[in-house]
């Protein structure tokens, strides 16, 4: 078998709605294992804040519209704590949380990159930072996705 062995660097070369589908497909391949269990009283809140998080990775992949970005990253990251202690529950966990930053910040680096340059009536116009932000928030999108995968193949028991 071959082990390709990726770095967040090769994920930079990726178009940003690529880079979220891999960590939201990586994060959807341990979604039972971030569930609490069944009997637990926050059961119902996991698995919706959990599916949320996954579905609103996977709209953005697909360039499908994503409204409620913020409420959904802050509804995983509260359900983080639930069934906190369980070693493979607290990685998949993670690796969900992980995909779900990827996509907002994909998203905040789509928007940068949209912004207008500043006019100026007098002199030059000052040189426009917004680009450049776009970049560093792709790089961010790609660690986000990076650290969701790694996340998922250690929640797998995956060794290589």
């Amino acid at each position: 078998m071959i082990v390709p062995n990726y770095t967040p660097e090769d994920l930079q070369k990726l178009p940003l709605r690529a880079i979220v589908a891999l960590s939201a497909r990586c994060a959807r391949r341990v979604e039972h294992l971030a569930l609490v269990p069944d009997d637990h009283p926050e059961y119902e809140r996991c698995r919706a804040a959990v599916g949320a998080a996954l579905r609103m990775a996977e709209d953005f992949a697909r360039g499908l519209p994503c409204p409620s970005l913020e409420s959904v990253v802050r509804e995983i990251e509260a359900c983080r704590a639930i069934g906190e202690g369980a070693f493979v529950h607290d990685i998949a966990m993670a690796a969900v949380i992980r995909a779900a930053h990827a996509a907002t910040t994909a998203l905040h680096a789509l928007d940068l990159r949209g912004e207008p340059e500043v006019a100026h009536l007098f002199g030059a116009a000052p040189p426009n930072p917004f680009p450049h932000l776009a970049d560093i928030t792709a790089d961010r999108t790609a660690g986000d996705a990076f650290t969701a995968a790694v996340e998922a193949v250690s929640a797998a028991g995956y060794t290589d």
